[in-house]
């Protein structure tokens, strides 16, 4: 699986529709709202949105699943809550933090390791972007959890032009898409079907990016996700 399709067809979640990304909310003014996701947030941190939801994949080949989704792997309902939080502090605080989440995960989890993963995260962080992935499976029932978090600064220098090809994507008649997906994939490495799947790291994180537009904070996005 390339690097790239990894990441950005993965820090604010599912941004392969518009219709469900998380409601625009300025991380300055919005009030605190609880952290249900099991997962406790980085120290000051504050929680901005959350939400509820249901997402069903069908896929109906192998090529379909590689694009990057790390917690809907198979075919199915899966219910979960997606959360995202704004924090004071630096990137390097918060990636220290997500390293040890990943090292001592909540009971049950475990990380999910592999090379595909590791060259992502590498390359994550290039973009002020880190994350882990956690799974557990509870009476056959796999649960999986994304927790990342970003600079939105750097994501936006990083990205650059792309960011307004991808913004203009979910509009564009089909026979059009291909031209963005090219002329994205020249300027970073992936395409943009590839940077919206709905939950993979850097899908997520593109899709808070515009949360964080008028902030000088970092973000924190955690997902969790269950097959029913």
């Amino acid at each position: 699986m390339p690097i790239a399709s990894v990441l950005l067809a993965a820090s604010l979640a599912a941004c392969s529709e518009k219709a469900q990304a998380p409601s625009s909310v300025a991380p300055t003014h919005a009030p605190s709202l609880a952290n249900t996701t099991g997962i406790p947030l980085y120290a000051g941190s504050r929680v901005v949105d959350t939400r509820d939801f249901t997402q069903v994949v069908n896929r109906t080949n192998a090529a379909a699943a590689s694009n990057g989704d790390v917690l809907m792997t198979a075919n199915g309902t899966y219910k979960g809550t997606e959360l995202v939080a704004a924090s004071g502090a630096s990137f390097s605080e918060l990636q220290g933090w997500v390293d040890q989440v990943g090292a001592k995960p909540p009971a049950g989890y475990a990380r999910v390791q592999s090379s595909d993963l590791q060259d992502a995260s590498d390359d994550a962080s290039r973009y002020g972007i880190a994350f882990t992935v956690l799974k557990k499976e509870e009476n056959g029932k796999p649960t999986g959890i994304i927790v990342m978090v970003m600079d939105p600064t750097r994501v936006t220098r990083r990205l650059g032009p792309a960011l307004s090809l991808i913004s203009k994507y979910q509009s564009m008649p089909s026979a059009l898409r291909s031209v963005i997906d090219e002329k994205v994939k020249q300027q970073t490495g992936f395409t943009v079907t590839e940077a919206t799947q709905p939950d993979s790291p850097l899908g997520v994180a593109l899709g808070a990016l515009d949360e964080f537009s008028h902030s000088d904070q970092r973000a924190i996005v955690v997902v969790n996700a269950r097959k029913e």
